[in-house]
């Protein structure tokens, strides 16, 4: 009964209200960050030893110790569990980097060829991308290598493919590139050395869409 008694007058001690109240902070304002949740943790479990610290040698001692030592551990190990895991998260964290990463391998381009251009001083390339993934893409970004007849590096487009909102599994659409050669209205031949005769083409950004009402 003594014990109940000395654990009750200590658990109405100020400072036990304030580290009480400095824990629940970093849960209860969605403005906390988790970096300083954590910095918490060991002010936390360091107050409640101070805590302790202060008691009588009577007590420290028997139960009430072991109580407490009990709470440090697990309101540590808690906290660093709980805070491996995002804020109002389902704990299942997917890396965007490794998921593109491990995507990417299925997003292909295909049927690369060269297309007459309307206008003068300008080239045109078409080609097909494809989505052999189980998701749905969008906001898909090509690089574009293009070579000269002697296999000269002549220039670099990166492009987003805005005409694709959502490419979906399974699915291949075609697109078209248009790169300036010179000016419409100058001799062909000052720009003959830029003329592509192949291209390299590479996926390299895209993000998976998710619907609204699944995130």
């Amino acid at each position: 009964m003594e014990n109940h008694t000395s654990l009750w007058a200590i658990a109405n001690r100020p400072i036990v209200v304030l580290i009480v109240g400095l824990m629940a902070w970093p849960f209860v304002s969605s403005w906390a960050t988790a970096r300083a949740a954590r910095q918490n943790v060991g002010g936390v479990a360091g107050g409640i030893r101070d805590v302790i610290e202060e008691l009588s040698d009577a007590e420290r001692h028997g139960e009430f110790q072991r109580l407490a030592s009990g709470i440090i551990s697990q309101i540590t190990d808690g906290f660093r569990a709980a805070l491996s895991r995002p804020f109002g998260g389902s704990g299942d964290t997917v890396d965007p980097v490794e998921q593109f990463r491990q995507l990417v391998r299925s997003v292909t381009i295909s049927d690369i060829g060269k297309a007459a251009s309307p206008f003068k001083g300008r080239e045109s390339w078409i080609a097909n991308v494809s989505n052999a993934t189980q998701e749905p893409l969008r906001q898909i970004k090509i690089a574009a290598s293009f070579y000269n007849s002697d296999g000269k590096l002549v220039d670099v487009i990166n492009k987003w493919l805005h005409e694709i909102k959502v490419l979906e599994p399974g699915q291949e659409v075609g697109f078209r590139l248009d790169r300036t050669l010179g000016d419409s209205q100058a001799d062909p031949k000052t720009y003959e050395p830029l003329v592509a005769d192949r291209v390299d083409l590479q996926v390299v950004d895209f993000a998976v869409h998710k619907p609204k009402d699944s995130e």
